[in-house]
């Protein structure tokens, strides 16, 4: 029997989840490359990368960092089954963004040059990071964009995801008020950090799971994720909760005392401080939340740990969102390890390649020999094998996560060798993953629809 790359898949599933697993983003900066390598990337628990970033000129052409893509990196996650996208925008990368959207011509020019610049670097699909329109018809117009770009990739028959990042804690502004787009758009990574920083005058935390009600400071996670969905709009199964892998540091004697300023700091950095014994750690179990307080009672330090870290993904099962999301991938990067990737493989599941030719990891229960043809146009026939008698389910998704067949629901089936037949007549070309379910435990396998 031929042999097949499969991906053993024990996840966590939110029981009302779009997605075949609890998705977990990734942003990855073109500046991380150096110290972040692209073999370091745990794709077991990294879904999908948003590469960062390209931006709009006023003319709709793109520009972006260099390199404008990491081949190694694309590869990579194309390997394990995982989709890539180019975020576009960015913090100082946003002026071109109100010129091009009040002009249908400019809006048209843009969809074609994002299509242009993702067939030449191979990305599956764009993010948008315009965090603050300043107006209902900027919002209304950069909404336009986003659905002409969606109509443009069905109307060429593409397979492209379309994902917006934004702001979580400007509520009085029109940034998020998105909700008609819930059908467009595949997820919304939500930026829930940055509640605090330097520009406020008291060492607040930088991004509380829970408000501190009780001091007068109500900006939260929680909060902040409730009010986005009651009053913008927004489905909890396309929200993403955004886990910074950053600090913030003030120049304050407490936490919640004035402050006269401050700068990021990366987890690893922290770490590193913590070791150093000049600090001391604290943990408020109101916001869930660590912070340091410098030995010389002159600085302090709010940031997301492993705890805390275990806290959110927990909650974001609690609540049935669509994942979670960090920025940035490397920044708890040291000396190979990155404890909280590993915290949010440990919550919400992990998954291991293996090939199948050779797996006994679930022998008992069942293994998966692949497809074939792959690539296929339109079908192409799933083969498995069961030990034993049991109950059988097998679903299909796109490279966004989103399920789009159901092959077997629960059916029971004879122990011996199956076979199931996927029929992808209307689909977009692409990759497609497959997920075969018996008894707790699932096998998944990738195959490429090439029209």
């Amino acid at each position: 029997m031929k042999k097949a790359l499969v991906i053993i898949s024990l996840v966590f599933l939110a029981a009302t989840s779009l997605y075949a697993e609890p998705l977990v983003i990734g942003y990855y900066p073109a500046w991380m490359l150096d110290e972040y390598p692209v073999d370091a990337v745990d794709f077991s628990v990294i879904t999908n990368i948003v590469y960062a970033f390209a931006w709009p000129n006023e003319n709709a052409t793109l520009d972006s960092y260099t390199p404008p893509a990491s081949p190694e990196l694309i590869a990579a996650a194309h390997d394990a089954g995982r989709g890539v996208s180019i975020s576009i925008g960015g913090g100082g990368n946003e002026a071109g963004f109100p010129t091009i959207i009040a002009d249908p011509e400019l809006r048209a020019a843009l969809i074609e040059n994002i299509f242009a610049f993702c067939d030449e670097h191979g990305y599956d699909g764009a993010d948008f990071d315009w965090e603050f329109p300043t107006s209902t018809e900027e919002r209304d117009n950069y909404a336009a964009l986003v659905r002409e770009l969606r109509e443009a990739a069905d109307d060429g028959n593409r397979e492209f995801f379309i994902s917006m990042a934004l702001s979580a804690a400007s509520w009085p502004n029109y940034s998020n008020a998105f909700g008609d787009l819930n059908e467009i758009v595949d997820w919304f990574f939500i930026m829930n950090y940055d509640y605090s920083g330097p520009w406020t005058q008291t060492a607040s935390h930088l991004a509380p799971l829970y408000p501190r009600s009780d001091l007068g400071y109500s900006l939260s996670v929680s909060r902040s994720l409730e009010y986005i969905q009651e009053t913008q709009g927004l489905e909890k199964e396309k929200i993403i909760l955004g886990i910074p892998f950053y600090g913030r540091s003030f120049n304050a004697s407490k936490l919640f005392g004035p402050s006269t300023g401050g700068d990021a700091v990366r987890y690893s950095s922290i770490v590193g401080e913590i070791a150093s014994e000049t600090w001391t750690e604290h943990w408020d179990d109101i916001s869930k939340a660590p912070y340091l307080i410098s030995e010389d009672e002159t600085k302090v330090i709010t940031y997301d740990n492993e705890d805390s870290v275990r806290a959110k993904c927990e909650w974001a099962l609690e609540q049935e969102l669509a994942g979670v999301g960090i920025w940035a991938l490397g920044y708890d990067y040291d000396a190979g390890e990155t404890p909280l990737i590993t915290v949010i493989g440990s919550v919400l599941g992990a998954t291991t390649i293996v090939d199948s030719g050779d797996s006994d990891i679930f022998p008992q229960a069942l293994s998966l020999a692949g497809n074939y043809p792959n690539p296929f146009n339109p079908s192409t026939t799933i083969s498995y094998r069961l030990e034993k008698e049991t109950a059988v389910s097998i679903e299909v998704f796109s490279i966004a996560g989103q399920r789009v067949a159901i092959l077997e629901n629960n059916a029971v089936k004879s122990a011996g060798e199956h076979v199931a037949v996927f029929d992808a007549d209307g689909l977009a070309s692409g990759i497609y993953c497959y997920r075969l379910s018996a008894e707790g435990h699932s096998v998944t396998g990738r195959m490429t629809l090439m029209r």
